[in-house]
């Protein structure tokens, strides 16, 4: 089976000495992180909405009334929101 990743970050001195030992048996290219890196490794997302209105539908509210509200009737997609 063949597995491979299109990026390898590594920040640290112990992830260095793990990929020095399987560098030589894979294909890798060293590139600069501004053309690969993404917004949300540059700074935090802003929140999807209203932090403070939703903990209080959370807490006053049914399940019912939180997933059509938040959800739109899909709680796996928004589970991140609710957790």
């Amino acid at each position: 089976m063949i597995s491979c990743f299109s990026l390898a970050l590594i920040n640290f001195r112990k992830g260095e000495e793990l990929f020095s030992v399987f560098k030589d048996k894979v294909d890798c290219k060293e590139v600069e992180l501004d053309g690969y890196i993404q917004k949300n490794m540059q700074e935090p997302s802003r929140p999807h909405r209203s932090v403070p209105e939703f903990w209080n539908d959370y807490d006053n509210k049914s399940l019912s009334f939180i997933i059509k509200k938040y959800g739109d009737n899909n709680l796996l997609l928004n589970y991140r929101y609710i957790n």
